[in-house]
């Protein structure tokens, strides 16, 4: 298998931003997509997108959880298909690409979810009164507002993570480190005269 595959820019385009968007590599990707048409395309295989586009070079690159025999099984089935591997993916994608939009979306999905249940966590973790000091003085750097807020108000803040959060712009920061009992006075004054 040659280290490239030449296809439509289209299909180039979009093969790189679903890899890219699953976390996938172009290779797994074709794979899938000349194994899912298989079972898809019939007699009347649908025309590959760009037919009159000139073809690029679609890289062939393993990712580190790809299969090492994944080329080899691409020219197996491209091989399978009677047509030369370009064109052998361009077609398995015209039948398969909008089943890799449906499987990415759903992809994505699962992530912002996940993320969601991790900012839930943070946030009640950042609020409860039995915090580890290290992680709340870990989490004054936390990429969400909310968080770093509940951390500013939370007693059991370290005063150097507490100090760390007066020099934030955001109000929410600040108004919690002034409600925050163990707020040294001289800081609590320093943000009030603000």
């Amino acid at each position: 298998m040659k280290p490239t595959i030449a296809v439509p820019p289209s299909v180039h385009e979009e093969i790189l931003e679903i890899a890219r968007r699953a976390g996938r590599s172009a290779p797994f990707v074709i794979r899938r997509a000349l194994v899912a048409a298989q079972r898809t395309v019939t007699d009347g295989e649908p025309s590959p997108p760009g037919v009159r586009e000139r073809p690029i070079a679609l890289p062939l690159k393993l990712g580190e959880e790809d299969d090492p025999r994944t080329l080899d099984r691409i020219d197996e089935l491209c091989a399978a298909r009677g047509s030369e591997p370009g064109a052998a993916v361009a077609t398995a994608w015209a039948a398969t690409r909008e089943q890799f939009q449906a499987w990415v979306r759903r992809h994505e999905e699962a992530e912002h979810a996940a993320r969601a249940d991790d900012l839930d966590g943070a946030l009640a973790e950042a609020a409860s009164p039995e915090a580890n000091p290290v992680r709340l003085a870990a989490m004054a750097a936390h990429e969400y507002v909310q968080v770093r807020a509940r951390v500013a108000g939370n007693p059991r803040t370290p005063i150097a993570a507490l100090e760390h959060l007066a020099t934030a712009r955001e109000r929410t920061i600040l108004a919690r480190l002034v409600e925050n009992p163990s707020l040294p006075a001289p800081l609590r004054q320093r943000l009030q005269d603000r």
